[in-house]
């Protein structure tokens, strides 16, 4: 039963005793009070009727605090299940709707609600959304002033606000264009809005927009779940970031941003373990020629220089499905999924030609970026992922003595002509 419908019963209770009681007060001034049992009903119904009066002020008060502690502790428990599900998430798209669905739930009378992120110099891209086409609303981009926070705070945006009349404020406050798509996805349905900021580090990150289709929906109570909550978010929002940050490091070089040898050799055995009659690829060993020799004379800065310049020329010939891997101090590894031999040679035949018109500048001295190669393919060459890439290996290896020989030759060749 609501706390509405109690008061309901509790004032028709009032009414009906007070009717009786004026009753019974004209029936014994008719009397002149002469008549004993009509007294004692009197008295009986005033004093009935002060008990009840402390009896039910005492049950509403009770009732105020079960409520506010049952609130309380449901809003625990929603922000428990936040906080567990969040860590068992792959995307922050998942995050995100997490927290508006926690947001919205932590709230009785929303329905609906979104998630504003600021993007760049104060402007807010929507990050997820309940009873709204999200789609619409991505192509949506609000201006800070244009927020409910940002007028209702004065600029300040330090503070949950409610907005009693929120189709009429987007009209006033919001840019004509984006008023008609946000009356597309049925924003002008919407009563009344709370809206809180979500401070990430000290910084804005964005705030929660929780709606609710009937009029003066919120409360300073509300207000106050919603604040508890966006303070929670702050600490999950963090520690996502660094789960994925840990994440990253488990599968990335942090030097030259590709794969880690850790993550290669992960990739290529559920590749081997997922693999079919159909299937080919093929494999390249790298090794950088003179990576050594830079970091000699020249210190491991410039080396460092190297291996990110030969990374990222690298990157520009591959696609999103092939894999590149720094396996090694300077070895690195590419898988190009259903290529063939011919397919490999010719993309490192065009890495090749931009690294020979490529040079390091370093103090003045200009050094080139050398590297050789040895490419696999399976299922020709092997079936196993590990043999494969030894056998790349032992190919790269003999190419890079075949360089040094001519190198020696071009050089005896260059004291003849002397």
């Amino acid at each position: 039963m609501s706390k509405k419908l109690l008061k309901y019963y509790a004032v028709f209770y009032f009414v009906l005793l007070s009717i009786i009681i004026y009753i019974n007060v004209s029936f014994a001034i008719k009397q002149d009070f002469n008549t004993y049992p009509s007294v004692v009903i009197l008295f009986l119904l005033i004093l009935l009727f002060i008990l009840s009066f402390i009896g039910i002020s005492k049950f509403f008060k009770s009732y105020a605090t079960f409520h506010n502690l049952s609130k309380s502790l449901n809003l625990k428990n929603i922000l428990y299940d936040l906080l567990n599900e969040s860590g068992k998430l792959e995307t922050r798209e998942e995050l995100y709707d997490l927290i508006l669905d926690k947001a919205i739930l932590a709230l009785s009378n929303a329905n609906k609600g979104s998630i504003l992120k600021v993007i760049d110099n104060q402007v807010f891209s929507f990050e997820a959304a309940k009873g709204f086409d999200m789609k619409m609303l991505k192509k949506i981009s609000l201006k800070l002033e244009e927020t409910y926070l940002y007028k209702e705070t004065k600029g300040k945006v330090d503070r949950t606000v409610i907005i009693n009349n929120s189709s009429e404020y987007n009209r006033e406050s919001v840019l004509e264009e984006n008023q008609l798509l946000l009356s597309l996805i049925g924003m002008k349905d919407i009563q009344t809005t709370i809206s809180t900021p979500i401070i990430v580090n000290g910084k804005l990150w964005g705030m929660i927009n929780a709606d609710s289709i009937k009029k003066d929906a919120f409360s300073a109570e509300d207000v106050k779940s919603i604040e508890l909550f966006a303070s929670e978010v702050e600490k999950v929002i963090k520690l996502y970031d660094s789960l994925e940050e840990n994440q990253y490091l488990l599968k990335y070089d942090t030097l030259t941003q590709v794969f880690n040898r850790r993550y290669f050799n992960e990739l290529i055995e559920k590749i081997m373990g997922d693999i079919t009659p159909m299937d080919f690829f093929t494999l390249v060993s790298i090794d950088l020629d003179n990576l050594k020799r830079i970091n000699d004379r020249y210190g491991h800065e410039q080396g460092d220089n190297l291996l990110i310049r030969f990374s990222e020329g690298v990157k520009n010939h591959l696609h999103k499905e092939d894999i590149f891997a720094r396996y090694g101090g300077d070895e690195f590894l590419i898988l190009l999924k259903s290529k063939h031999i011919h397919d490999a040679e010719r993309i490192m035949y065009e890495v090749n030609l931009d690294f020979s018109e490529t040079y390091l500048n370093i103090n003045g001295q200009k050094e080139k970026i050398s590297f050789s190669y040895g490419i696999v393919e399976f299922p020709i060459d092997g079936e196993e992922g590990h043999n494969l890439m030894k056998i790349a290996d032992e190919k790269m290896y003999t190419y890079k003595r075949l360089k040094k020989a001519n190198d020696y030759l071009n050089h005896i060749g260059d004291l003849d002509n002397e």
